[in-house]
């Protein structure tokens, strides 16, 4: 006896592209947030500010700098206004560098908590428009918000790495 199984394929005809709106992208520029949130939270103290490989950063100086271009990219992200290229630190950013996990987390959550505020305000069609951004480069709003997450995760298969090295991941 002789079985034949077909395949069957479901194909669309149609011509309107798949859009992502502002709420899902934040919903997963968050969720991606919260991870990094979580991997940080699973570093010993002591591990998070002052253990580095290779002569690279230590994990807590990644969370920083992720925390620093934070804002700015929401800020350019939602309104347009884009800072000039390498002013995430000096310009807007008075505060102090965090010197333990409890603050560097509460850093963290603050950051989160603007990110949403502004995100709110943002018009659907923003993540559409074409801008330059930092003066860096040109494109849709959605690339360099894509650009940015994936930077978040580099940072954070760093600290992973960190982790597993500590054998602690």
């Amino acid at each position: 006896m002789t079985t034949t199984m077909s395949k069957t394929t479901t194909q669309t005809n149609s011509t309107q592209p798949i859009s992502i709106t502002p709420e899902v992208m934040l919903a997963y520029w968050q969720d991606e947030r919260l991870q990094t949130r979580q991997l940080i939270e699973s570093f010993p103290e002591d591990h998070l500010f002052f253990y580095s490989m290779d002569g690279m950063k230590p994990f807590s100086e990644l969370a920083w700098e992720i925390i620093s271009m934070s804002i700015p990219a929401a800020i350019g992200i939602t309104s347009g206004h884009w800072q000039p290229t390498g002013s995430f630190s000096r310009s807007w950013n008075t505060i102090a560098k965090p010197l333990n996990k409890k603050d560097l987390l509460t850093r963290w959550d603050d950051t989160t908590e603007e990110i949403n505020r502004l995100w709110e305000n943002m018009p659907i069609e923003r993540l559409n428009e074409k801008q330059t951004v930092f003066g860096l480069g040109s494109g849709p709003v959605y690339s360099f918000v894509l650009r940015y997450i994936d930077q978040e995760i580099q940072h954070r298969c760093q600290g992973i790495l960190y982790l597993k090295s500590l054998s602690l991941k």
